[in-house]
């Protein structure tokens, strides 16, 4: 069944929605679209399928969403699942649920405490990571935290990049003004108890790690080259290069260790 008030449409059973301009769009049943919709706010319950390009104000979901095309939103809330097929320009995209998207993404805040996985590359002014992020390309923002897990093929770029993971993690390369990895306050909390039990701890594994000031713990790579580097702990850097500073702690192995000139 539909509803329509002045520019509103409220799906609760099966509908479609056409192609126009719409001040607030609710599915609490199954709906599809057909062409290019705009929406100063949305709100999917159920179940909906946009083909077309999306466009608007606010978009909440708490079911199921499969979108053809490119969106550019304010405000896109991801509480359910989200299959997104285009390029997604969103001011702020907060992922509680699953969202996987196969163009780029370009926001200016991104958080996910659920699952993230991706196909093109991302940029961002902040990017909050306490779920999962999947991709195999690069990763860019100003300001980068993670607390849960990600899984990076490419470069992962930053002014400040602090990483407190939760569960082993792989970043192909990274790159940073500022950069810190360390054990996540749970892990740390919990260490003895850990080290009692099993002899895995969450590991952060590089190829290649670049950034002006570096402190590290749980990391592996075979190259960490920066100003001032501080391997703290439990590190295996195969070769490692530095220009200022260079201190290591307990439990650290490196191969190779260069002072450039």
């Amino acid at each position: 069944m539909i509803y329509m008030d002045k520019g509103e449409i409220k799906i609760a059973g099966n509908g479609v929605i056409n192609e126009g301009e719409y001040s607030r769009i609710t599915i609490m049943g199954s709906a599809k679209s057909n062409g290019h919709v705009v929406a100063d706010e949305i709100q999917v319950m159920g179940n909906a399928n946009f083909n077309g390009e999306l466009e608007g104000g606010n978009c909440t979901i708490h079911g199921n969403t499969h979108i053809t095309g490119d969106v550019s939103l304010i405000k896109l809330v991801v509480n359910g699942d989200l299959y997104l097929d285009g390029t997604c320009n969103i001011r702020e995209l907060t992922v509680n649920g699953k969202a996987t998207i196969t163009g780029e993404v370009s926001s200016r805040i991104i958080i996910t405490r659920g699952g993230l996985m991706l196909s093109n590359p991302l940029k961002s002014n902040q990017l909050k990571v306490y779920g999962f992020l999947n991709t195999p390309t690069d990763v860019s923002a100003e300001d980068i935290i993670i607390e849960g897990n990600i899984q990076c093929k490419g470069l992962l770029s930053g002014e400040n990049i602090t990483i407190h993971s939760a569960a082993s993690s792989y970043c192909k390369e990274i790159g940073a003004t500022q950069l810190v990895v360390s054990k996540s306050p749970i892990e740390k909390s919990l260490s003895q108890i850990i080290k009692l039990f099993t002899n895995k701890q969450s590991l952060l594994v590089c190829d290649s790690i670049e950034a002006d000031e570096m402190k590290l713990e749980n990391v592996e790579s075979k190259i960490a080259r920066g100003h001032n580097i501080d391997l703290i702990s439990d590190c295996n850097i195969y070769t490692v290069e530095y220009s200022g500073n260079f201190t290591q702690g307990s439990n650290v192995t490196v191969q190779d260790l260069t002072k450039a000139e």
